[in-house]
């Protein structure tokens, strides 16, 4: 699978907003 550097970007993003929503329902 091929992953160019806005896919990178997009998906760190994305994983810290998950990571984000999670700990403001455990908070």
């Amino acid at each position: 699978m091929r992953c160019t550097e806005e896919d990178k970007t997009s998906l760190g993003s994305y994983m810290l907003r998950e990571k984000a929503n999670h700990w403001w329902k455990n908070a």
